[in-house]
């Protein structure tokens, strides 16, 4: 085989990985923020009901976005908006916009018009707080056992 030959042979190897790792994505993104490897017997994503919380939320979208400009395929605000806005529950969004309107954001009343930019560091906020909830617990239910002898 000539170089030319092995060199288009790698490069459509190359793309032809890259595509189906963007549609890999593709997936994670119609699934979010559940996990698309857990599946049942007919092979949809399970989607148990339960209440994602804003830290776990954040670092699952940290994630896709990582993985999503790894294979040059990056999220817009609009999509990562709905994403958001349909993985949370109607009183995380109540507290999510309130959040943002007494923080003295213009933040229109119609949802289609709310941006990712306007919301995103009340989201991340509100990540944070819970990240220091989460910690604090970890750090008290630590020193119980430590003081239990375990």
């Amino acid at each position: 085989r000539s170089p030319r030959k092995i060199f288009r042979a790698l490069k459509e190897e190359f793309l032809s990985n890259l595509l189906a790792r963007q549609m890999t994505i593709d997936d994670k993104i119609s699934a979010f923020p559940y996990d698309i490897m857990k599946k049942d017997k007919d092979g949809n994503v399970l989607k148990p009901k339960m209440v994602f919380r804003f830290r776990i939320l954040k670092k699952r979208l940290t994630d896709l976005q990582n993985a999503a400009h790894a294979v040059s395929r990056d999220l817009d605000d609009g999509a990562i908006m709905s994403m958001i806005l349909h993985a949370l529950t109607k009183e995380q969004k109540e507290r999510l916009i309130s959040l943002a309107r007494s923080s003295g954001t213009k933040i229109p009343l119609d949802l289609n018009y709310i941006s990712w930019s306007d919301l995103k560091p009340h989201f991340d906020w509100l990540a944070s707080l819970e990240e220091a909830e989460y910690k604090g617990k970890k750090a008290e239910e630590k020193k119980d056992k430590a003081a239990r002898g375990f």
